[in-house]
């Protein structure tokens, strides 16, 4: 929850090595790094978070450690886009019965789905994860089932999975996210971006 400012001299040697790529560098926005830092001191721990590069001249460097909500806020508010952060992938099972899971499942038992969608490209029309009824016969009853019917298989995430993946990916473990409870716990992306 808290943010320290701290001035380090370049004239150290294991700062000089840490940070001789920055003399390199033409302002602030081009710091890529965003390191985990420690401080310790007197045996105690008193802040575990990010590095955050506020500034530097020849012989010194200015950094902030963020931690807790500081940390947050940095990330937030840091111009980081979302598709620059690692969400993981998602792996659609090659057979239909397990495909079929992500037809009759929602988050939180699944990450994504694989509801029927239209791709629409210069008015050419696709489906994609193309589903199929077929009637069969049981014991004199007639009943239905799924069958799959396409080829190209794309998931769909859902927001609650793309939240949470969000947070992971930035340092954070979503314990509790009411949103699950509602509504917006079904709520997925349509796309067909492979």
């Amino acid at each position: 929850e808290n943010t320290y400012e701290l001035t380090l001299s370049l004239n150290n040697a294991v700062n000089a090595a840490l940070y001789k790529h920055l003399n390199r560098l033409n302002s602030i926005s081009e710091v890529k790094t965003k390191r985990k830092i420690i401080l310790i001191a007197d045996n105690r721990v008193y802040c575990n978070g990010t590095e955050i590069v506020t500034g530097w001249t020849e012989k010194t460097v200015s950094i902030q450690i963020a931690s807790g909500n500081s940390e947050l806020n940095y990330f937030i508010g840091s111009d980081l886009p979302i598709s620059s952060l690692d969400l993981g992938s998602a792996t659609i099972p090659s057979s239909t019965a397990g495909r079929i899971m992500y037809i009759e499942k929602i988050y939180p038992d699944v990450d994504f789905c694989l509801p029927t969608i239209m791709k629409t490209m210069n008015e050419e029309s696709e489906e994609i994860n193309k589903w199929g009824v077929e009637v069969y016969n049981e014991n004199g009853i007639d009943k239905c089932r799924l069958i799959d019917s396409g080829t190209t298989y794309i998931a769909q995430p859902f927001l609650c999975a793309i939240i949470r993946k969000i947070c992971n990916a930035i340092g954070y473990y979503v314990e509790l996210n009411q949103l699950e409870q509602t509504e917006f716990g079904s709520i997925y992306f349509p796309h067909s971006i492979q």
